[in-house]
């Protein structure tokens, strides 16, 4: 007897219900027949849906440009359901050819419509979700649900401890919903969304629009190998601002009739992961199990599996920290696609597992030019950049609207307090005046990005302003490595916009007193040529560099340079403060024990900082 295989109808999911002006709402493919090929989407919009309000009925409106799983609802779409389509081929699609290739003639198509129309972009968005805690004597929110052993799916996880009473006069009672927690805000009468999480999130399922657990399909359980799970239910509106409660679930022991173990293989692991980018934390840990699981395998396959790594212990990570806001999944999307296999002689198994990427908050950066040393009447420029804000049109994500600047100076580019506002300096172009001559200056952006408001970043100039009467001109020194360490040479290079300096440069090194770069110096005797190599004496000081050379400008030129930090007396001195403290020891031993790379510490740079930390070196 031959199986063969049908080519079952693909479903499309929506990230939010509610969909909002502004705020990114991304189409999902669910496909039974495995892994889709050659999918292509478009986005449509429409003034009413079909009966069972899963697509749109009347005139449908294509989107222009919206060609990607992902969209961002405009004022354009106000008032109007948003509907997603893919067009797509799978493995089934293959079945006249012997089921082992793809007929790329022939196409299968999805959508699916949001379930309310787009509502205007909500100003005061206080987080609108409060999950009720059944169990305030926990840490975090909580709620219990219970569901007998051997259910089917589908079955509902219940409030009842006997696992089985529904109530079926108000169903709702078994729901783990969520309730507007500010009912003044301007977003009151959101659409919640709801999504699973958590540790057990592939053995269930929730109703995206009420908030109901149920059993996911092939999930088995048995009380007497598991007969508790964990999951997190996250509540989400249209601004997308959430509210989460951990559920705990409780399986009810049922009087069984023995069985025979048959032999197999099995994958465990999560089939849904969300992950914040820019990690390269473990994504998920998967295993072998079943009575033939010893001595099984892993490896991975899939659409974006070259993206991954899995180690033989199931970790899988990324192999290059993912960014939200440049993904490089195949589908372009946030969602990367991959399969999990354990191998052992003729037996395997596989799961398939979707990692979604999650947006963090990322800091903007401020910039000042030009880069060279400020002077009174020559105009600086601040810009800034933010990851939050790239979009296809601003790939470097510079924020020119919602933001605004405050100049400041300060004899001090390394104390925070000492910063002195200026008055009516408050563009991003500001030029010095003489009153800054001396003086660092420093540009503030407060601002708005698709986070949300509230943000700041500062920029600092390279070096002290320089008056209108000095000589524009001037020569400066470039000191390397910028963390300067204990027998390891410091190397000075002068640089003159006026040229080569001619004649033979003069040096002269000095070290602080303390350990602040604008200290008082005193000359460290014998040390006259372009570098330097620290002794341990040196440790938690400022090192600096004067050159005394003849430019165009003439003769007795001079140029400094002080280092970025302070001097370490080791590699593992991370504060540069001269000495090695416990933690530094504990991080030197943990990377001899448990680190990798051609950079790791070895055992007598070990013995080296405990000898540091014990004083004897």
């Amino acid at each position: 007897m031959t199986v063969t295989n049908a080519d079952e109808p693909a479903t499309v999911t929506l990230s939010n219900r509610q969909p909002e002006v502004g705020v990114r709402i991304t189409a999902n493919l669910d496909n039974p027949d495995g892994s889709a090929r050659n999918d292509s989407w478009k986005w449509e919009q429409c003034a009413s849906l079909n009966a069972d309000s899963t697509v749109c009925s009347g005139t449908l409106t294509n989107i222009v440009g919206a060609t990607s799983a992902t969209f961002e609802p405009t004022e354009a779409n106000l008032n109007q359901y948003l509907q997603a389509t893919v067009t797509y081929t799978d493995s089934a699609m293959g079945e006249n050819l012997g089921g082992t290739n793809v007929d790329e003639s022939k196409s299968d198509t999805a959508s699916m419509a949001s379930a309310f129309v787009v509502q205007a972009k909500t100003t005061t968005n206080a987080t609108p979700q409060q999950f009720a805690d059944q169990d305030p004597n926990v840490g975090g929110k909580q709620t219990v649900r219970y569901i007998k052993e051997n259910s089917d799916s589908s079955t509902r996880v219940v409030v009842n401890q006997d696992g089985m009473t529904l109530d079926d006069t108000n169903p709702s009672n078994d729901n783990v919903d969520a309730t507007d927690a500010d009912a003044t805000d301007d977003d009151t009468g959101d659409e919640l969304t709801y999504m699973l999480s958590g540790r057990d999130q592939s053995s269930f399922e929730i109703d995206w629009a009420n908030g109901q657990i149920t059993l996911k399909e092939g999930t088995e359980l048995n009380y007497e190998t598991k007969n508790t799970y964990a999951v997190v239910v996250t509540a989400t509106d249209s601004s997308l601002a959430s509210d989460t409660i951990t559920v705990t679930i409780n399986v009810i022991d049922v009087n069984e009739a023995p069985v025979i173990m048959e032999r197999g293989l099995n994958v465990s692991g999560l089939a849904f992961v969300s992950y914040e980018e820019n990690s390269t934390a473990v994504v998920a840990n998967y295993s072998a199990t079943g009575p033939d699981s010893a001595g099984a395998r892993l490896a991975l396959e899939g659409t974006d599996s070259s993206l991954f790594s899995l180690s033989q212990s199931g970790d899988l990570t990324f192999n290059a920290a993912p960014n939200f806001e440049s993904p490089a999944s195949q589908s372009g999307d946030n969602s990367y696609r991959l399969t999990v296999r354990a191998a052992m002689g003729s037996l395997s198994d596989t799961q398939a597992v979707t990692v979604t990427v999650t947006n963090v908050d990322e800091d903007g950066t401020a910039t000042i030019s030009p880069t060279t040393q400020p002077s009174v009447g020559v105009e600086l420029t601040a810009s800034l950049t933010d990851l939050d804000s790239v979009t296809g049109s601003n790939p470097d994500g510079e924020i020119t609207s919602n933001v605004s600047w405050q100049w400041a100076r300060s004899t001090s580019n390394t104390d925070p307090s000492s910063w002195s506002a200026i008055a009516g300096a408050t563009q991003a172009t500001y030029t010095p005046v003489e009153a800054d001559a001396g003086n660092y200056l420093q540009a503030t952006a407060s601002y708005t990005d698709r986070q949300g408001p509230g943000k700041s970043a500062e920029a600092v100039t390279s070096a002290m302003v320089v008056g209108a009467s000095a000589t524009p001109n001037d020569g400066s020194v470039s000191l390397s490595p910028a963390q300067p360490v204990v027998d390891t040479a410091v190397t000075a290079r002068l640089t003159d916009p006026d040229g080569t300096p001619t004649g033979r440069v003069s040096w002269q090194w000095e070290w602080s007193t303390s350990s602040s770069a604008s200290g008082s110096w005193t000359a460290i005797s014998g040390a006259t040529s372009a570098s330097y190599t620290p002794v341990k004496a040196d440790g938690g000081r400022y090192l600096r560099a004067t050159a005394t050379y003849t430019d165009a400008d003439g003769p007795n030129q001079t140029a400094v340079g002080i280092t970025a930090n302070a001097v370490a007396i080791h590699r593992y001195d991370s504060n540069a403060d001269g000495e090695i403290d416990r933690g530094e020891v504990i991080a030197a031993i943990t990377e001899f024990l448990f680190g990798s790379g051609a950079n790791k510490i070895t055992r007598d740079e070990v013995i080296e900082v405990i000898n540091l930390f014990l004083g004897f070196g």
